[in-house]
């Protein structure tokens, strides 16, 4: 109130009471006029212009903002100071006393309220007066304009007699009369004149002017008017000082009634004031007397003290501790509603996809280098004829016999008259060169072009080529050939045939030769040039297999024996497919080679022994069937299938009848599985634990944020970090074992990790932690974890020894007894791993529950491990595989023996009788040499199980040549498929390849997709790749998901099936595409067809992320998930080819895919629109008169309609070439095949022939672009587009609301039942 609250509000106050003053003063003002218009009407006359200054009475200036002379004259309302600006002047004696006594009292005190109500009395009467005055005044004036008017009237009238009447007085003499003397008579005074009025101006008296008896009635009745004028504004004068004086009164009253609140307040606020000051003080002794108590206690303030106004207390609810740094805002996190896929699972699915689809064949490139001249298309006819016509007129001089013999490849046509090279003729190696072309020749008879043609790369390629090719032919030409070339070009040769046959080894694609070849140049390795594509890589590496080859067969020809390793795959999305290796011993030293790859028609055993020798003939032209071949074939091995191995219709069945010594062994790598998964499969304890171990590294594997965490609890810990890994696959021992070391050694980090995530009240998953914990913490779990690893780690090692390719049978059945041995000790003692914890409660700190009983369960483990190591392995109990043991020097004893081996030999040399004289080995004298190579090596050597067969064989093979060979075959025999087994995934690769060559990346066989999806529905603990209703599908389910995928093959296009299950987002309209097209062709200037991510984000697609998305109000809540700008970014992982750097993003492509429609032929059209770039309408359907409306609405279904300025680019009335009618017929499924009435004339997917032919029907013989309107007439067209799958849209959702409708139903069912 102190700071002019009182004095402001009692100024607004005054003000709206002068206001009210203002008003009276403006309706007399208004009324004043309104009467003196109307009694000018009423005497005939024209009213007065309206005056423009009206009376204002001034109002407070309650700002007090100072202001300069003009601008207080430019304002309409007069302003006067709320205070004056000198407290001497216009002040009163009771002023002065105020404002003395003011002085001596406090501000807040009610006396100094006094100060302004004197002023503010004053100010309300001198307005009242003002306003008063200013009324009167206005009368007067009125008054007194009225009578000066009628003054100058009267002259006027006496004027105009006094002309009239000199006239009349000169002519008739004196006037006079009544009328006259009347006439002279002044007008009467005014009866409203008051006194002090001023007197108006003299009037020089005129002569009477003598009036009828009508304008004595005028006058008569002007006179009334005026005094009844007059009378009107004294009554209106005094109503309006009337009311005046009322609204001072009440003004007064207000003023006074303000005044004494005002003082009242003042006496409430200073008690008031004085008991909250005696409060607040009372609450700051307390909180001194409480820090005093802390001083002199030397105790910290735990709790925080609060002083609130006049209130203090000590909240225990909050510790003086520094405030934690608030946590950040979780990252966005996505739902799935509805079933609808997130973009993390769909991520996980792209993954998924990636990793089993073929990648996508390269186009060759043209075979020519970076630095190559212009071939011959490219110069016109002109060109070549004016540059023949220089040459000829310089002259091409004489072709000299004498260069044949120097030239061994150069060759002449006498009748053509032209030189040409034969090499790079018969290879077809050409440069394109214009004038000096040495493959289709030149007639430039110069010795610097030979030359020149000699030291070229070109020359050197064809070189290689030929002595590649040359297998039997003249070895002395080919070295001539090569020592022709120049050392640079021999040295880049060499080169890039390194690189090409590193590239064949370790299975990569033959497009990593130009990044090898730029990463060649970059270490300043010369490689030239030419051949740093693909399609060199090819012509290398097939040059380079045939070399191997060759090399090979002649190992097998120098070798004595040889055994045939197969296995075999079978996959829908490539035929069925059979690997073929050798293997043989050559003076002790085993080798094991891949022969090739050749797929079956289908998986029997006749079938597949006569791939193995289409395999033999067409790769090392060897027949199986001929005598020299025959007797050198001593066994077969192979993964124990019943194709392979059966009894009585097995391939090895097959290949006794060629060779009857042949010995089958079943891989013992197999056989290993297969006993260690029978006998754990009925232990419980064990599929839990297994469980529990892919559980957890599915928790951790799926989940960046548990893996980071996990590592930072390692660091707490002190531990080195190791993320839990996967069990199972092929490397399914080690894979198991490194498991359940990594569960063992990290187990209290892990535990910790998931004890605070379990009083997380942030984590979502704390149902499945718990189980986790539940499991970790069970004394049987702990201990059978132990145990089993003591397991593993033995049969590990047997494992590596039968996956071993130098491993022979004797080595295998050595490892086999000790592993034996092993397990029968663990009978009746721990092994070391189980004894650290065979008498414990604890576990790395943490108390266990449970017995940790697992006697009877060890037990049982380990009997039923040792008789199906047994059962597996009867085949080793078998006479001829069991005297293969003396083939290891680890089976020999460690003194002499004199009957070690004699019976072995004997039943080797028995059995391969036949075999062992077809490699002219004597027979009998095998056990002799077999009993002196024995004395001697005993003799010599003290550590005899150290020795190896390849340095006996150079120390003794030309004194025991016999038994050494049969020491060969005995090493030949083979041990296991393991070979095959690491050829497998190549092969697969390889024959994928052949398959698919014209397939796709984006095309999966339906079993890999049942397959994938089923892997994630089934291994679903711990993870989150699939909603809820997702992981409810059966396999029928997804048979009919595959079958609703897959048009018209066995093959699914999975990038169209990820496009549908990132549903919903906008689809677009032809428009919205045809624009999105036009936007990307616009920053595509070179015209590549393909844009980076980062023109793809400049662009965008037809739709934006959502922009309203509330936020929400805690901080520690995440943000919403924006799905749509998410969708907009998968959409180009999808789609975009990540093996090019950056990745680059087909758009033609994409936009191709999201043509796809409900309506199959509707998306046909969306297609064509995007192919050629215009809007395509789809014409209207007649509808026939039997066809339902529904069908018809369905057939004329159409784009709504567009504005004109909305398809400026946008008109069917374009053409069409062929290549983009090729691009819409041949996009991505459409090349597994379709389904229309021409499909049996052509191969799946290719059109080229019939749209040529269509082509030339319609009139384009050059094939150039024609109409559209024509070319959709044709009837092969209007065929193709009606029965045209590949467009049309899958609707899975129907899948998923049967299986939720299958679901509730089963649920009543059971409800029912139960009840």
């Amino acid at each position: 109130m102190n700071d002019g609250w009182l004095p402001d509000h009692m100024g607004i106050l005054m003000n709206h009471f002068f206001s009210l003053m203002q008003v009276e003063v403006d309706r007399f003002q208004d009324t004043k006029r309104f009467l003196h218009d109307y009694y000018r009407g009423m005497e005939g006359k024209m009213p007065t212009e309206a005056c423009q200054e009206f009376t204002r009475i001034p109002l407070l200036d309650i700002v007090n903002v100072e202001q300069s002379v003009d601008q207080s004259k430019s304002r309409r309302i007069p302003m006067v100071p709320r205070r004056p600006p000198s407290p001497e002047i216009n002040i009163t004696k009771q002023k002065s006393k105020a404002i003395q006594l003011k002085s001596n009292k406090d501000e807040n005190s009610s006396e100094s309220v006094i100060f302004n109500f004197g002023a503010d009395e004053k100010l309300i009467t001198d307005t009242w007066q003002t306003a008063v005055t200013a009324i009167s005044n206005m009368v007067i004036a009125e008054i007194q304009s009225k009578e000066m008017e009628e003054e100058k009237e009267r002259q006027q009238l006496e004027k105009k007699e006094q002309e009239r009447q000199k006239p009349s007085q000169a002519a008739g003499g004196k006037g006079g009369g009544k009328d006259a003397k009347d006439a002279k008579k002044p007008p009467p005074k005014s009866p409203t004149k008051k006194k002090g009025a001023t007197s108006p101006a003299p009037v020089v008296e005129a002569t009477p002017i003598p009036l009828t008896p009508e304008e004595l009635k005028k006058q008569e009745l002007k006179l009334k008017m005026k005094q009844e004028y007059f009378s009107a504004l004294e009554y209106e004068e005094q109503a309006a000082k009337s009311r005046l004086q009322l609204i001072k009164t009440k003004a007064f009253a207000f003023v006074e009634e303000l005044v004494m609140k005002a003082e009242e307040t003042y006496k409430y606020m200073e008690k008031w004031l004085g008991a909250r000051f005696l409060a607040e003080m009372s609450s700051v002794d307390k909180l001194t007397e409480v820090a005093r108590h802390h001083i002199e206690c030397s105790t910290r303030i735990q709790y925080e003290l609060i002083l609130d106004e006049t209130d203090f207390f000590i909240n225990s609810d909050v510790k003086v501790i520094p405030d934690p740094i608030p946590p950040p805002r979780p990252p966005p996190v996505e739902t799935s509603v509805n079933g609808t896929l997130t973009i993390s699972q769909l991520s996980t699915l792209h993954k998924q996809f990636l990793q089993v689809a073929p990648k996508a064949i390269k186009a060759l490139k043209q075979f020519k280098g970076k630095n190559i001249p212009p071939s011959k298309s490219e110069f016109s006819d002109a060109g070549k004829e004016k540059q023949c016509f220089e040459h000829q007129a310089k002259g091409n001089r004489q072709f000299l016999k004498t260069w044949l013999t120097k030239y061994p490849w150069l060759k002449y046509d006498s009748k053509r008259g032209v030189m040409f090279c034969a090499l790079c003729r018969k290879h077809n190696v050409n440069l394109g060169e214009n004038i000096q072309n040495f493959c289709s020749g030149t007639d430039i008879f110069r010795l610097e072009f030979i030359n020149i043609h000699q030291s070229s790369e070109a020359h050197a390629w064809a070189s290689c080529m030929e002595a590649a090719s040359n297998a039997t032919g003249d070895q002395a030409s080919s070295e001539q050939m090569l020592k022709s070339m120049s050392k640079i070009t021999l040295g880049r040769m060499e080169n890039i045939f390194r690189t090409c046959h590193a590239i064949a080894k370790t299975g990569r694609p033959f497009t990593d030769l130009d990044w090898m070849c730029n990463l060649d140049d970059m270490k300043g390795v010369d490689i030239g040039s030419m051949f740093r594509n693909d399609k060199s890589a090819r012509t290398f590496i097939h040059y380079i297999a045939e070399v191997e080859r060759r090399t090979l067969k002649e190992k097998l020809e120098k070798c004595k024996f040889f055994s045939l390793i197969s296995d075999g795959i079978s996959d829908n999305a490539i035929k069925e497919a059979a690997v073929v290796y050798v293997r043989f011993a050559y003076e002790g030293k085993v080798h094991c080679q891949i022969v090739g790859v050749q797929s079956v028609d289908k998986s029997d055993a006749s079938t597949v022994k006569n791939a193995i020798v289409k395999t033999l003939q067409i790769n090392l032209q060897l027949n199986l069937s001929s005598q020299d071949w025959s007797r050198k074939l001593v066994g077969f091995g192979s993964d124990g299938t019943d194709v392979m191995v059966g009894e009585n219709n097995g391939v090895a069945k097959l290949l006794k009848e060629i060779q009857p010594c042949v010995q089958s062994v079943h891989c013992f790598a197999h056989r290993l599985e297969q006993a260690y998964k029978g006998a754990l499969k009925s232990i419980q304890l064990y599929t839990t634990l297994s469980g529990l171990l892919q559980n957890i590294y599915y928790f951790y594997h799926n989940s960046p944020l548990n893996k980071s965490s996990l590592k930072s609890t390692y660091e707490t810990l002190k531990l080195r970090p190791a993320i839990p890994s996967r069990i199972g696959g092929t490397r399914w021992l080690p894979r198991l074992q490194t498991a359940l070391q990594i569960l063992l050694k990290g187990y209290p980090a892990i535990l910790l990790h998931m004890s605070k995530m379990q009083g997380d009240p942030r984590a979502s998953n704390h149902q499945k932690i718990k189980g986790f914990l539940k499991l970790l913490l069970k004394m049987e779990v702990v201990k059978f974890s132990h145990f089993l690893l003591d397991i593993i780690n033995v049969l590990n090692i047997l494992s590596r020894v039968t996956q071993d390719r130098n491993s022979s049978i004797a080595d295998i059945f050595a490892t086999m007894q000790s592993t034996l041995e092993t397990l029968h000790m663990y009978k009746t003692r721990s092994g070391p791993k189980e004894r650290l914890v065979e008498a414990v409660t604890h576990f790395h700190g943490h108390q266990l529950v449970g017995n940790g009983n697992i006697l009877p369960l060890r037990t049982k483990l380990l009997s039923n491990l040792v008789k199906r190591l047994h059962d597996c392995f009867c085949d080793a109990s078998q006479d001829v595989l069991k005297a293969t043991t003396i083939g290891s020097f680890k089976l020999w004893p460690d003194k002499i023996k004199q009957e070690f081996g004699e019976r072995e030999v004997s039943i080797l040399t028995k059995h391969y009788e036949a075999v062992l004289e077809g490699a002219n080995v004597k027979v009998d004298v095998v056990d002799t040499e077999w009993s002196m190579l024995k004395l001697e090596l005993y003799d010599r050597f003290q550590n005899i199980r150290s020795l190896t067969w390849d340095s006996v064989n150079s120390d003794y093979s030309h004194k025991y040549p016999n038994i050494l060979m049969l020491v060969d075959l005995i090493l030949t025999l083979p041990a296991s498929s393991a070979e095959a087994e690491r050829g497998f995934s190549q092969m697969k690769l390889t024959m994928m390849q052949l398959h698919t060559k014209g397939i796709s990346e984006s095309l999966i066989s339906n079993k890999i997709f049942i397959d994938i999806l089923l892997d994630l529905i089934t291994l679903n603990l711990g993870t989150n790749n699939l909603p809820d209703v997702w992981m409810r599908l059966t396999v029928s389910d997804l048979q009919n998901l595959a079958s609703t995928l897959t048009m018209n093959s066995e093959l699914i296009d999975w990038r169209r099936f990820l496009l549908t299950a990132a549903q919903p987002w906008p689809v677009p309209s032809v428009i919205q595409l045809l624009k999105t097209l036009h936007s990307f062709k616009t920053l595509d200037e070179a015209g590549s067809g393909f844009v980076t991510q980062e023109y793809y984000n400049q662009v965008g697609l037809w739709f934006e992320g959502n922009e309203e998305l509330k936020m929400p109000e805690n901080p520690t809540d995440p943000l919403p998930f924006n799905r749509l700008e998410h969708l907009i970014m998968f959409f180009f992982i999808l789609f975009a080819d990540t093996r090019k750097s950056p990745p680059q993003l087909d758009y033609t492509k994409m936009l191709l895919y999201f043509a796809s429609h409900p309506d199959a032929v509707e998306g046909v059209y969306r297609a064509l629109s995007i192919a050629t770039g215009t809007y395509i309408h789809r014409r209207k359907e007649v509808t026939p008169p039997h066809m339902s409306l529904s069908h018809t609405d369905m057939l004329i279904k159409e784009e709504p309609l567009v504005e004109k300025e909305e398809i400026l680019y946008c008109t069917d009335e374009g053409r069409i070439s062929m290549a983009a009618l090729l691009k819409v017929f041949q996009h991505e499924g459409s090349k597994a095949g379709d389904n229309h009435r021409f499909s049996g004339q052509q191969k799946a997917g290719n059109y080229n022939k019939h749209f040529i032919k269509i082509y030339k029907e319609l009139g384009s013989e050059d094939l150039k672009p024609i109409s559209v309107t024509v070319l959709l007439k044709h009837p092969f067209i209007q065929d193709l587009i009606n029965n045209y799958q590949e467009y049309k849209l899958p609707d899975i959702k129907v899948i998923l609301q049967r299986d939720e409708q299958t679901q509730s139903t089963d649920g009543e069912i059971y409800k029912d039942i139960k009840i």
